[in-house]
């Protein structure tokens, strides 16, 4: 494996725990802690209201009839190394 592969899979490790902590500290749940590139999250608020939080921040999430939602990691972790800032603020509705 080359250097930047292993570069970007630490990089990659280290988003999804930031990421993944930043949703349970908000009281949310992650419900798949293994998965390979999508976190289902079973939200502690209406998931209306994630939807309208959604579309304000111009997020990408994948809805569940369920009412979880599902996030694609992939993309946003290569966001933040191309410096785009992504957050998981998206779940920390009070």
């Amino acid at each position: 494996m080359n250097l930047w592969m292993k570069t970007f899979c630490h990089v990659f490790t280290l988003f999804v725990q930031y990421f993944t902590a930043g949703v349970e500290e908000a009281g949310n749940t992650v419900v798949n802690k293994q998965f390979f590139d999508t976190l289902t999250i079973a939200p502690r608020v209406n998931r209306d209201v994630i939807v309208g939080q959604a579309r304000n921040k111009e997020i990408n999430l994948r809805y569940f009839s369920s009412g979880m939602v599902g996030k694609l990691l992939f993309l946003h972790c290569y966001n933040v190394i191309n410096f785009v800032p992504f957050t998981p603020d998206l779940f920390l509705v009070k």
